[in-house]
């Protein structure tokens, strides 16, 4: 469930929020403030999800990547240039309103 809430930290914040990376420890904050088991995430399991970002991408087909997770920085940021003029242009009200309204159960 961390993708998802990855997704809706992002949207919900927008642009400004992901323009120059995120690190690590505002994503983690910022899913704690909106996840329904925020006492149970632990820095490790924020630590692993993101670590792991480029073979969620590469399972899932998204060519180009579209997030790169710098591990000795601790910076998230968006690498692909489209994905970075959508978050910037986007109605992303509209698409994080899509997104909570279809949330995974799993």
């Amino acid at each position: 469930m961390l993708p998802y809430y990855l997704v809706k930290v992002m949207l919900s914040n927008g642009y400004n929020f992901v323009d120059g990376g995120v690190s690590r420890e505002d994503l983690e904050q910022s899913i704690k403030k909106i996840h329904p088991l925020r006492d149970e995430i632990k820095t490790a399991n924020i630590t692993a999800f993101l670590n792991s970002l480029a073979e969620l991408q590469h399972k899932k087909d998204i060519k180009p990547p579209i997030l790169g997770y710098d591990s000795n920085i601790r910076l998230l940021q968006v690498v692909d240039s489209t994905f970075n003029f959508f978050m910037k242009n986007a109605n992303l009200r509209s698409i994080l309103h899509e997104v909570t309204s279809n949330k995974p159960t799993a």
